[in-house]
């Protein structure tokens, strides 16, 4: 599996942070967390709302969720943002 240089992780749940952790673990560059419960930015932390980490300079997203019927809504927000979407399930 391709995981680029600044990866953004979008969610923060039990998912998303285990993912965080894996990552972290094996020494990938995460740049940016973004949830859409987040509402303010803990810089310290990497996490962001949506709308400030799709500023950050980012070259993959890994959607770490577990309720597929956001998936399309994620996808969706990332094209309005001219983020073309490759999933990988």
């Amino acid at each position: 599996m391709f995981f680029g240089n600044k990866i953004l992780v979008w969610g923060y749940g039990e998912i998303g942070k285990e993912v965080v952790a894996v990552l972290k673990r094996i020494g990938k560059n995460i740049v940016a967390v973004v949830d859409k419960m987040q509402d303010t930015v803990e810089k310290e932390n990497g996490i962001y709302p949506v709308e400030e980490g799709l500023k950050q300079d980012f070259d993959q997203v890994i959607i770490a969720i577990g309720t597929r019927d956001c998936k399309q809504e994620i996808i969706q927000l990332l094209e309005e943002h001219g983020i073309r979407c490759n999933v990988v399930n």
